[in-house]
This record gives C-alpha cells, structure tokens and sequence, in this order.
C-alpha cells in the first residue's frame, strides 16, 4: 500500500479489508497507537490524520468517477463505429448472396443444357454401337458357314472370356433363323457353345483347387448367360463337401463347412450368393446328413431305448444347427431350413410316439418285476373288499392255515427306489416328447406318456402296495402289540405324493398347461391320489383302532379293583399301577413310528386322533372304579404319567384334554369341603357340573358323606 496521502485505486483490489486499512492507516503516525507506545497516543494527532486521509481520498474518488466517464464515452464512440461497420458488412453480404443465388441459376441452367446435349449423343451411340456389335456379331456368324475358317478367338484361351460372350451372342442369333437353312451353322455354334462352356468349368474348377477366388468370380460372371451355369456351382458345392466333411461327427463339420462356403460364394457370385449358399446347405442336408441319420438309426439292430436316445440326440442336433445357420443369409424363404430337414426325420417321426409308449411300457413293468423279483415277492390279483372285511377271528383262523407263509409281509411293498426309477424313464420320455412332436401334438403325446406312469407307479405299484398291505393290517382287538408295518407304506407314500406333485409340475404342467388336456391330466391325477389318499386313510384308522383296543386290552387285563381301593389303606410309597406302566411304555414305542412315517398337518392329525381316542378310553375306564383316599392318591399318580406320557405327542389339544382329566382327579383327593373350591379352579371352570358331580361318585366316601349335592 502506498505511504502518505498518494492513493491510487489498485490499493483498493479486492479482497479489500477496511478494517485492516483503518489499522495500517492509525498504526503508521505518532500517536495513533503502537507507534511511539500507549504514552505517545494522541487522539487529536489520530483525528487530523484521519481527516487528511478522508480528504485524499475524495480527491482520488473525484478523479477516478472521471476516468470512468472518459472512458464510457470512448466506450460509446467504438460501438457507435461497430454498428455504422457491421450495417456495410451486412448489405454487402446480401448484395454477395443475390450474386450467388444468380451464378447458381445460371449453374442448372447449363447442366440442364448438358444433360439434355448428354442424352442426345447418347441416343445417337447407342444405335450407332449396336450397329457396331451386330456387324461384328455378323461377321464372325460368317465364320460358322461351312468352309469357313474361325478366328483365333474362338481358339485362343487366353481370350476364352471374350470368345464366351460372342459365341452366347450368336447362339442367340442362331436360335432366331430358321432352323431347316441354317441347321449346319447353328450346330456348329452349338458345338462350340459346349466347347467354351466346359472350358469355363474346368477353368473354374482348377482356380477353386489353387483357391484363386477372382478367377473363380470371373468366370462364374462369365457363365452366368450360359444354359449350364448351375453346373459351375454344383461342381463347386460338390468339391466343397469333399474337402470339408471329413470328421466321424457329421453334425461337427457342417458349422465351419457353410462359414467356409459363404465365404467363398459371396466373393464369387455376388448377387446369386444367397442362392448358391442355399443350394449347398440343401445338398449337405440331402447328401450327408441324411444318410449320416439312416446309418445311425438302424430300424432293428439296436435296444429301443438306445435307438430313442439316438434319435432325440441327433433331432436336438439339427435343431441346434438350424438355429445357427439361420443367422446366415440363404434366401427370403423362412421355412427353407425346416423343409429340409423334415424329410430326413419324418420316416422316424411319424411312428415315434408308438416306439416312446412301447418302450415305457415295458421299461416300466421290467422295472416293477426287478423289484419284485429282488424281495422274493409274487404279485398276485388282490380280491377287493374280501379280507379287508373278513371278521378278526376268522383272519387269525385264515393266517393259521398249515403251509401259509407267515413272514409274507415283512417286507414293505412300496418302494421310493421304485418311484424314482419309474420317475426318470417318464421325465426322459417326456424330455424326447419335447424334442420330436410337433408343437399341436406334444400336449397329447405327453398326456399318453403321464398316463403310462401313472399306471404304473400310480395303479400297479403304490396302490397294489397299499391293498396288499391293508389286507395284513393288524387286529382290531389285538392281544398283543399290533404289527404297525403299515406306517412304513405311509411314510413311502407321504416322499411319493412329494415327488408326483413335483413331477407334474415341473413337467406335464408346462407342456399342457395352456391346453384342453391340462383338465384330462390334473383329473387323472387327482382320481388316483384321492383313491389312494382313501385307502390309506382307511389303512390309518383301523392302526389306530388296533393301537387303542392294545391299550384298552392292557388296562383291562392289568388293571385290578384293588389297585384303586387297596385292603391297606396305609400311606406308602406311591407308584404307578402295572397297567399304566405298560401303557405308557408302549406309546413311548410307537410315538417314533408315528413320527417316521407321518409328516406335517398328517402327523399331526393322526396324533390328535390317537390322543383324544385314549383320552376317551382312559376316562371310560375309570369310571368302571370306585377310588378310597390312598386308591385316589394311586390314580393321580397314573393319570399325572399318562399326562407326562402324551404330553411327548407335543399336541396342544391332547395336553390340555390330560390337564383337565388330572383337575378332575383331584376332586378324588381334596376333604370335602374343598371340592367346591377344586371345582372352580381355571381348568375345570368351563367343565359341565354334572361331570363334576359325576366324577365326585368315584369317591368311596361319597354315600357316607352325602356329597350327593356338591356341584347340584
């Protein structure tokens, strides 16, 4: 900043701080603050300087705003010369435009005059050449009369390409005159036509072996008005698969064969490419691939799964070559690709599906009889409704009969292997279906192929299974542990629904699912999982029958009367009773097998059954009782191990069925004058006071103590 008062407008560029210029202002005199001490401050000194300063810089103001004012003026008088100059540019640059818009005129006009001047000269060579040519064409016609000698042309094979287009020429003027005067001429210009026109092939053919590509175009361009042009690339598609088609995999060469080919046709014949292409694939289809298809599929020498398998395997192929070479150009004709490719199939088309449903046929029963036959079982006609109602005593008679094999049911008749099997040779049958119908007959070929497996592994299998089981179910009223061997086909056949519903939707759904037959396959689906889903019921229901009388024949055989009114009326040691130990010990067994062969809303409605039925059962059977206060004391004690017993069946409505029956129980031990209280605890709240009052006879001292009216 400059000293004193000599001011100048760049000490106040920004950034300006007019604090910090006040400080530098005070600081630089004596007596304007750090200057000469705090002692040497003079606030008059301060004010003077002040004032001197202020006054400098109005000054410097006054001169500045005029600095600003010359300059705006000088700024004025330029742009006042801009406009007078930018006005005289303007006008010359319409006066430049008109001149243009003149010397363009004037332009069309002349190339008017010269196009018109062009066509007239033209109008006038072009007769004029043709008279030309035709005297030429005349000239050598001349030569082909007999006695005549022929120019070097027509023998030079150096100029053989220019010899080519005279002799189609006159072929074409000898094809006008009449034949009965000028027969002689006209075979001789025939004659040489062949001779010129094989000399071509040949010379075709050997620029193809030195894969000289111009000459090949050349004289492919040459031949092109010859009768016998189709012969140049017949030869040429002929030498092409010769050279190219050399792997035992016909289908691997076909790709690089035909990128090859259109290589070399599009350098080569130009417009006609796409034909010349076209006719190549065709002939591969035709000539190779073809008989490559019939050597591979032999009608009788190989197993007919094999020959499915070769056949879909080898269709798959044509398909994926067809959708690769329709990425190349052969034509308008969209069809062109499947119309040669039908006919190498159809022979093996057209009876497919018949071969498909013969050969499942079979596979499927060879399945089941290898299984069958690995279990030493033999399937045998099962009478419905026969054995299955025939009463238990004459059933027991029945399985008594000398010679019967008593061990016929050990095994499980339903297997998931099975399933599985008979599963994969449908979704394979159902894969080549995709593969070798036709889009309008696949619904139904699939439909043919899913009722087969539903047969089998619905009709033949599962439910054969499931009849031959029900007929060895277990005893109504069983004197010992029932045999639960059916709960082994109910938990094969809760995986086998699994894999039927999966089945179907993964891949009948998605072949008929937007057809008429959808309806026809989900209603034979449905028939036989409803048919089978009854029977198995039926199976299920009379285990659990079985089950429960085994539990009732153990409580009464096992339980006594003394048991609940004891000739010892003394406190002991409390234990259960022999019967709801053995009771409790058998549900404990059978709990796992429930649990492995049911699943889900299946166990647990099962186990519901099974609870509320021994509930039932159990609640009959103490009625039959009269209980003493130690007998009261026993029978909690049972009613507590039974609650703990079913309490494993982890259904909420069983324990709270044994939660209840154990608050009735304690009506047994409560004094009397308690029982209205036990009465309304929570758990007995919503219970019918005649039960309550019901339950209170069971007491031994029920008369004695007039309790007759607790809960009236």
């Amino acid at each position: 900043m400059a000293s004193g008062f000599n001011w100048r407008s760049e000490d106040f560029s920004e950034p300006f701080d007019p604090n910090n210029f006040v400080e530098r202002i005070s600081a630089n005199i004596d007596g304007g603050g750090t200057k000469g001490g705090q002692e040497g401050f003079d606030p008059v000194k301060l004010k003077n300087h002040f004032l001197e300063t202020i006054k400098s810089l109005q000054q410097l103001s006054e001169k500045t705003d005029a600095q600003i004012v010359k300059l705006e003026q000088v700024c004025k008088d330029q742009e006042q010369k801009h406009k007078e100059n930018t006005l005289e540019v303007e006008k010359q640059y319409k006066t430049a435009m008109t001149q243009f818009h003149d010397l363009d005129d004037r332009i069309n006009s002349v190339a008017t005059k010269v196009v018109h001047l062009g066509d007239q000269l033209e109008n006038i060579s072009i007769p004029r050449q043709r008279v030309q040519e035709t005297t030429q064409v005349m000239k050598y016609f001349e030569e082909f009369h007999p006695g005549k000698e022929l120019s070097p042309i027509f023998n030079d094979k150096s100029k053989l390409h220019e010899a080519a287009n005279l002799i189609c020429q006159l072929l074409m003027v000898a094809d006008e005159l009449p034949k009965d005067q000028f027969e002689r001429v006209y075979r001789k210009i025939l004659e040489k036509y062949s001779t010129i026109e094989s000399d071509l092939q040949r010379e075709f053919v050997h620029a193809y072996k030195d894969g000289n590509l111009e000459v090949m175009a050349k004289c492919a361009k040459t031949l092109l008005p010859f009768k016998n042009y189709h012969l140049c690339y017949e030869e040429l598609i002929k030498m092409a698969v010769e050279d190219k088609f050399n792997s035992p995999d016909v289908f691997e060469d076909v790709l690089p064969a035909c990128q090859t080919m259109q290589e070399i046709v599009t350098k080569v014949f130009d417009n006609n490419a796409e034909h010349v292409l076209a006719k190549f694939v065709q002939y591969v289809f035709e000539k190779k691939l073809a008989g490559y298809i019939y050597k591979q599929l032999p009608e009788k020498e190989v197993e007919e799964e094999a020959y499915l398998k070769k056949l879909a395997q080898l269709y798959g192929k044509c398909k994926d070559i067809n959708k690769k070479l329709a990425d190349f150009r052969l034509g308008s004709d969209s069809t062109f690709l499947d119309r040669i490719c039908k006919p190498m199939f159809s022979k093996y088309l057209g009876k497919y599906i018949e071969d498909e449903l013969q050969f499942l046929e079979e596979e499927s029963a060879s399945t089941l009889n290898r299984f069958y036959n690995s279990i030493g079982h033999i399937k045998k006609e099962i009478k419905q409704n026969f054995i299955s109602d025939m009463p238990d005593s004459l059933r027991e008679l029945q399985r008594k009969i000398p010679g019967r094999d008593k061990n016929a049911l050990k095994e499980n008749l339903l297997s998931q292997d099975v399933c599985v099997s008979l599963l994969q040779d449908n979704k394979l049958a159902i894969r080549r279906a995709e593969m070798l119908s036709s889009p309008s007959e696949l619904p139904s070929n699939v439909y043919r192929i899913f009722k087969i497996f539903l047969k089998y592994l619905g009709e033949e299998h599962f439910e054969y299974a499931i009849d031959v089981t029900l007929q060895f179910l277990p005893p109504l009223e069983p004197k010992s542990p029932p045999d639960l061997l059916f709960l082994n086909v109910l938990s094969t056949s809760n995986t086998i629904f699994h894999l039927i519903e999966k089945h179907f939707t993964d891949y009948i759904l998605r072949n008929v699912g937007s057809s008429v037959i959808y309806s026809k396959c989900a209603s034979r689906k449905k028939i036989l999982i409803d048919t089978l889903e009854t029977k198995l019921n039926q199976g299920i229901d009379r285990v659990l029958s079985s089950m429960v009388n085994y539990l009732k024949f153990l409580l009464n055989s096992e339980q006594k009367k003394t048991d609940f009114r004891p000739e010892n009326e003394t406190l002991g040691a409390m234990a259960q009773t022999t019967a709801c130990q053995k009771c409790c010990r058998y549900i404990k067994n059978v709990l796992p097998e429930l649990r492995l062969g049911l699943d889900g809303k299946n166990l647990e409605l099962v186990l519901t059954e099974f609870g509320t039925r021994f509930h039932k059962l159990l609640l009959d059977h103490m009625y039959q009782y009269i209980f003493s206060d130690i007998g009261a004391m026993i029978a909690l004690c049972d009613i507590n191990e039974y609650r703990h017993t079913m309490k494993e069946l982890k259904i909420p409505l069983v324990e709270r069925l044994f939660g209840v029956l154990l608050a009735l129980f304690n009506l047994l031990v409560v004094q009397p004058d308690n029982l209205k209280e036990v009465g309304n605890d929570e758990q007995l709240a919503d219970i019918d006071k005649a039960v309550l009052q019901q339950f209170v006879q069971l007491r031994a001292d029920y008369k004695q103590l007039k309790l007759g009216k607790v809960f009236t």
